[in-house]
């Protein structure tokens, strides 16, 4: 019976407190004569306190669950909404996906009471955490390799056939501008506008610049080398890219062989500028007879430097070469080894480069003609224009015809269609003109008068909105003049309330002195325009004002000048003729193309125009400095505007 009513307590106290009862703890309560009563009843400082850590603690945990699972399943959609806009997108999805579902097995696990689904979830959580760090080593060791999304190549250093190959595969556009250089060869690409590894996803266009060689244009600084030899001096020309260097010999006994006595510049000096080197060439007396070499594939300036600076005479023809570069010795008439000297005149023959026959170059699209020009070693010069016949991307013409012979180095200018000119939709009036300025279109400004229509923006133009347009049609913009206003009656007004009543109505008021009257000074007499019509902002209203009351001498109260007190002619009064208005400059193809544009654009102003040639721009472009001093800028509409044009 004992041991019967201890089970029960021990029962009833693991129910009411939820915890252990430490046995000591029970026989001290037996001891002390408690029933069963006190049991159920009685309060344990400790296991209460235990009791509340451990459920504490199971809050938190089920808390950091629901989290772990919260927070991957934002991880998830974020890969799949922002996925396609990265490198290793099917990566982040495949890892994504897992970690969700591991969460969720983990999440299981936890919350079921049932312990074989509890096991299940446990297992399950296992194996996909080995997996998913699995899986990761094996993407980090290269032994599993993803498909990631297309990115841009760097073409730096590479040429441009290999870069149109790859655009050519993947439907991208290129453009082509060329620069010197003189760390890149000829043909290889030196920068382009579209950074390596961005999606190409997001590149429809890239922009390549490609090297033109050394720019022989170009200033360089020549020391005096009189007095050097002349294998020094080659030096020196090798590596500032000079291309126009004669070297002369001539007999000096007082100064020794190959020592320079002479140069015809130094200091800053163009690259392509002559420069004439005068070299002792010692005693003819003591120059012997010579081997001679093999100046096949030599520059033709360092086999006649050779040739001249061992007193040999030579001549020399130029013929084309399939194998030889342009300006290097095809061949030699006097065999290597022979001896020679100065009554020996060796034969050199110089290559022009491949003789190359121009292609029917209109019936090719501008990849095949890119690979063309750079296989033959010439240079191109691509333009676009607009063209309603030609479709877009074909040419319209070229500087060479079919079966025209040329050399290596030859420069062919293309023009490309940049197919019909539509008329696209213009936010503002500065987007249109920026437009018409970059594509050297024609057009003219005419103001109207629109109520619904703020001032200075557009009504609309004499082509509606996707119109294909011929590029010598003169296009008309449409421009608000402005909301109207009807003109009060101002007479009887004081000047103050008048000024700042036009004010309010956006008018422009002047006013003078119509005379005495029997009105104070500065009251309105009578005006130009009539009370009730309606006009246009700015328009300009003449108010006649009073100078005084007459005393009775018949004398102006006021001593100021007046003028007659005749009433102005009923026709309204002229605006100042004068006016302060923005001038806009515009560039076309030649120059009566741009005097057009500019008169029609600014059709307020009074221009000079002076043509001429400043050794720089092309035909119907503007001197330097004319943009900087008249764009955008306001001028008075009496000045006449001296505007320069470059005339070619």
């Amino acid at each position: 019976m004992s041991n019967k009513k201890e089970k029960n307590i021990k029962k009833d106290r693991e129910i009411d407190l939820g915890t252990y009862v430490p046995e000591s703890m029970m026989d001290h309560l037996r001891q002390k004569g408690s029933s069963d009563s006190n049991y159920k009843s009685h309060q344990f400082p400790l296991d209460t306190e235990y009791s509340n850590s451990r459920k504490g603690m199971e809050n938190i945990l089920f808390f950091l669950v629901i989290l772990m699972f919260l927070v991957a399943c934002v991880f998830f959609g974020y890969t799949i909404i922002i996925g396609p806009n990265d490198i290793k997108q099917l990566e982040h999805i495949i890892n994504s996906t897992w970690l969700l579902i591991l969460s969720a097995s983990m999440m299981m696990s936890y919350i079921t009471k049932n312990k074989k689904t509890k096991k299940i979830g446990t297992f399950l959580s296992s194996v996909l955490m080995i997996g998913f760090i699995s899986f990761n080593l094996l993407l980090n060791c290269g032994i599993v390799i993803l498909k990631q999304n297309d990115v841009m190549k760097d073409f730096t250093g590479k040429t441009i056939t290999e870069a149109m190959a790859w655009a050519e595969k993947h439907n991208i556009t290129i453009n082509q501008t060329y620069d010197n250089s003189e760390v890149f060869e000829t043909y290889d690409i030196i920068k382009q506008d579209v950074y390596p590894n961005t999606l190409l996803k997001n590149v429809k266009e890239i922009n390549f610049v490609i090297s033109d060689g050394p720019d022989y244009e170009k200033e360089v600084s020549i020391t005096d080398m009189t007095g050097w030899n002349i294998d020094e001096a080659v030096k020196i020309i090798d590596e500032n890219f000079l291309n126009h260097v004669t070297v002369e010999f001539e007999e000096n006994k007082e100064i020794s062989r190959d020592t320079i006595l002479s140069q015809s510049k130094k200091g800053i000096m163009k690259r392509n500028e002559e420069l004439i080197l005068k070299v002792s060439l010692g005693t003819k007396d003591n120059i012997t007879d010579i081997d001679m070499i093999n100046l096949k594939k030599m520059t033709e300036f360092k086999a006649l430097l050779w040739l001249k600076r061992n007193d040999i005479p030579y001549e020399i023809k130029r013929e084309f070469s399939d194998t030889i570069a342009k300006g290097k010795v095809i061949c030699q008439d006097v065999k290597t080894g022979t001896t020679i000297n100065h009554d020996t005149t060796v034969h050199l023959t110089i290559s022009r480069g491949k003789k190359i026959i121009v292609p029917d170059l209109t019936k090719m699209n501008s990849k095949n003609i890119t690979n063309w020009i750079v296989k033959n070693k010439l240079k191109v010069e691509f333009e676009e224009k607009y063209d309603t016949k030609i479709k877009k991307g074909n040419i319209i013409s070229t500087n060479y015809n079919k079966n025209d012979e040329i050399e290596e180095g030859t420069t062919i200018h293309i023009v490309l269609s940049k197919g019909k000119l539509i008329l696209p939709g213009f936010s503002n009036l500065d987007d249109f003109r920026n437009w018409a300025k970059q594509y050297n279109i024609l057009y003219r400004e005419e103001y109207k008068q629109d109520k619904n229509i703020k001032k200075g923006e557009i009504i609309g133009f004499s082509a509606k909105e996707g119109d294909s347009l011929d590029i010598n049609d003169t296009i008309v913009v449409y421009i608000s003049s402005g909301t109207t206003t009807v003109i009060p009656n101002f007479v009887g007004m004081k000047k103050a309330d008048i000024e700042k009543k036009c004010q309010d109505l956006k008018i422009q008021c002047t006013f003078y002195y119509a005379g005495t009257s029997t009105k104070d000074r500065d009251i309105a007499l009578n005006q130009n325009k009539k009370a009730g019509s309606e006009v246009l902002q700015d328009t300009y209203v003449n108010i006649g004002l009073s100078t005084g009351k007459k005393n009775s001498n018949n004398t102006n109260v006021n001593t100021s000048p007046v003028k007659p007190t005749t009433p102005p002619p009923s026709t309204p009064t002229p605006a100042p003729s004068c006016k302060q208005k923005t001038i806009y400059l515009n560039a076309g193809g030649s120059v009566d193309q741009t005097k057009a544009m500019i008169k029609n654009q600014n059709p307020d102003f009074k221009f000079n125009f002076v043509t001429g040639d400043p050794g720089y721009g092309t035909n119907g472009s503007l001197y330097a400095g004319m943009f900087e001093k008249y764009q955008g800028k306001t001028f008075s509409t009496c000045d006449t505007i001296t505007i320069y044009i470059v005339s070619r």
